[in-house]
């Protein structure tokens, strides 16, 4: 018989299989509590892993469960299992022991940001594993707009993690729908329209980018005021820069916004002052086979749009003797 998904991401029981367990937990002193943490958590998280025990995830679960109000334990404990998610076997051994649904109400309770920001990236090690760890999680009704809410209103290492676990998650083509209605395109259109740090803005386009893929994000991105063009700008910015990754998906962004939004979308981005430059530099010098090819792509479509459609409203009689001259681009 399948196991149904409450019972799949259920807290794990009380009682262990393991006396060393049992003895930390039942110990009068926080202090004993919080060195099993470290044991657990520390030199000895390789042989527990590889012998198959999963006496380091459940006491470090039930750590989190029983002692909410001593915060320097949880947090220890949330670390732990940090530490031990990097480990294939471990992300396993969380699954198994119903650690998910835990790591989601660490991010979206945890009394101190350094436990959400742990537990937000032991989501991302989590969803690693394959799209379809991506979509198991993805299924569980918190985890997503957790996540969302973070890279709304978290510091700049919580956002980072959450956006990243975000991304993660997204392998599986279930979750778009998921991450749309949690509001992540809003949160990250207001991130890279307010965003101060290049990595932050970075970070959202590629998100936007994977969004975009699919028809419904690629409207969603564009019933955002002001995105779009505030995406030509980052391309143009991230083509003077030497951030490969930034244009990627700046371009993919592009591409999958014309692909779906049709010739409305083409004639805007054909409107927009340096866009144009912006990508014949990337067609000539800046970015992988890929990004070139994106390029060359969105140029000659553009260039296909205004070859056909009737000439723009005339603004100026210099723009046409000045500006600039539809070449096509082989």
């Amino acid at each position: 018989m399948a196991v149904g998904m409450s019972a799949r991401w259920a807290p794990t029981p009380t009682r262990t299989a393991c006396p060393q367990v049992d003895g930390f937990l039942a110990h009068p002193r926080p202090e004993a509590r919080h060195d099993g943490c470290h044991v657990y958590g520390g030199d000895h998280v390789g042989p527990a892993v590889k012998a198959g025990s999963h006496a380091p995830f459940v006491i470090s679960l039930r750590l989190i469960v029983s002692c909410r109000q001593e915060i320097w334990i949880t947090d220890n404990a949330v670390a732990s299992l940090l530490n031990l998610s990097k480990h294939p076997a471990g992300r396993t051994a969380i699954v198994e022991v119903g650690g998910v649904g835990l790591v989601v109400d660490v991010i979206n309770v945890g009394a101190k940001a350094e436990a959400q920001h742990n537990a937000a990236a032991v989501l991302f090690y989590l969803s690693s594993n394959s799209p379809d760890s991506a979509e198991e999680i993805g299924r569980i009704p918190e985890a997503i707009p957790t996540l969302v809410q973070l890279i709304r209103d978290g510091a700049y290492r919580g956002r980072k993690n959450a956006m990243v676990s975000l991304y993660g998650l997204l392998q599986s083509a279930a979750n778009h729908g998921r991450a749309i209605a949690a509001g992540a395109v809003s949160a990250l259109a207001a991130l890279l329209l307010s965003a101060d740090r290049d990595d932050l803005a970075g970070d959202s386009v590629a998100l936007l980018a994977r969004i975009a893929e699919q028809p419904s994000g690629a409207a969603a991105v564009l019933s955002q005021p002001g995105l779009v063009a505030r995406l030509a700008e980052a391309l143009a910015a991230s083509s003077a820069s030497s951030s490969r990754s930034a244009r990627d998906h700046s371009v993919s962004l592009l591409a999958s916004l014309c692909r779906h939004g049709g010739a409305k979308v083409v004639a805007v981005l054909g409107r927009m002052p340096g866009l144009m430059a912006s990508l014949y530099s990337l067609v000539a010098d800046g970015g992988s086979p890929q990004t070139s090819k994106k390029a060359r792509a969105l140029l000659n479509e553009i260039h296909r749009h205004y070859e056909v459609a009737p000439p723009p409203p005339a603004s100026s009689a210099s723009s046409d003797a000045g500006g600039d001259r539809v070449v096509r681009v082989l």
